[in-house]
């Protein structure tokens, strides 16, 4: 099985069930989906990386909450900065 093959079946297992984790992290289903989609996009440009973890949900779900933290410390700096 390639590379790409492993995350498209990890796709459809689990795309799902961490969008609805980061639903409970952010409370906007649209940034929950963004940060989850972006999770998976940097699996596929590293997939020689990720596809030896042994949890590899676990890991894109930790990425998707670090991506979800940086985009809300983003949007709080440029609301203090107004």
């Amino acid at each position: 099985m390639s590379d790409g093959d492993a995350i498209s079946e990890l796709y459809a297992g689990c795309f799902r069930r961490l969008v609805v984790q980061l639903y409970a992290v952010t409370g906007d289903l649209n940034e929950a989906q963004e940060a989850v989609q972006e999770a998976f996009t940097r699996a596929l440009v590293a997939p020689g990386r990720f596809t030896g973890l042994d949890n590899p949900e676990a890991w894109l779900r930790r990425v998707a909450v670090n991506v979800a933290r940086s985009r809300y410390r983003r949007r709080r700096r440029a609301e203090l900065d107004r």
